[in-house]
This record gives C-alpha cells, sequence and structure tokens, in this order.
C-alpha cells in the first residue's frame, strides 16, 4: 500500500487486515476480499486499486507453499516431479507478472471484453521494492 501511495492509519489497516483473516477459510481465500470493499467504503481507495494486493499476498503465500513441499520432497524423498512442474509454472508466471510489457498487452486484450473495460485502473508503475 506503501508502494501505491494509500494512506490508511495503522490502526484502520489492523482492524482491516484482521477482518480479512475471519474469512481466510473461504476458497483460495477469495473472502479476503472484503477488505478491498472496506478500503473502498471507508477511503474510497478502488477496488482495481487494492484487489490486487490481496491476489499478489496469495502468490506469495503460494510460493512459500512450495518452498515448504520443497523440503518436503528432499526430506522423505517423493513427490519430486510434481514440485518441479509447479515451480517452473510459478516462475514462467512470476516472470510473466513482472513483465510491463506483457501484462500491459493482457490489459489491453481484457479489456476489450464487456464489462472489463470500464473498471480499468489507471497503470501506475511502483519504482520501491
Amino acid at each position: 500500500m506503501r508502494c501505491l501511495n494509500l494512506r490508511v492509519p495503522r490502526g484502520q489497516s489492523f482492524l482491516i487486515f484482521l477482518s480479512g483473516l475471519m474469512l481466510s477459510v473461504t476458497p483460495a481465500k477469495l473472502g479476503e476480499l472484503l477488505k478491498s470493499g472496506l478500503l473502498k467504503e471507508s477511503y474510497d481507495i478502488p477496488l482495481t486499486t487494492s484487489a490486487p494486493i490481496i491476489f499478489a499476498d496469495r502468490f506469495t503465500d503460494f510460493i512459500a507453499l512450495v518452498l515448504l513441499t520443497l523440503f518436503g520432497v528432499i526430506g522423505f524423498g517423493h513427490g519430486a516431479g510434481i514440485v518441479i512442474v509447479v515451480s517452473i509454472v510459478l516462475v514462467v508466471i512470476f516472470a510473466y507478472l513482472t513483465s510491463r510489457r506483457l501484462s500491459l498487452a493482457t490489459i489491453r486484450l481484457l479489456e476489450r471484453l464487456p464489462g472489463v473495460g470500464r473498471a480499468r485502473a489507471s497503470s501506475k508503475r511502483c519504482t520501491r521494492a
């Protein structure tokens, strides 16, 4: 949120975070998108700005699970093929998402779908890590 220059007081940010935890048992933790709704309602932060933050968080969770699984494969010696395939898929997805040119081409393609084009947020570039 700091990278996108979104200002939410720490106390409120913590409460919104806790509200998302209550819905983390939903499939793929998509209930956590409630946080985007709360940010929109309380601070007028567009859903198109806050929702990608939640998806990035889920992506990093998935990476952590793959790394933990890798330790299990090393320890038990089973399932190496699956972990290798999933790791390759993750690397390809990460490379695709970090390519500005490919991401913008995908956005332009998706904008042609009915109802999607009007939901497009402005593309801001984050230079902070």
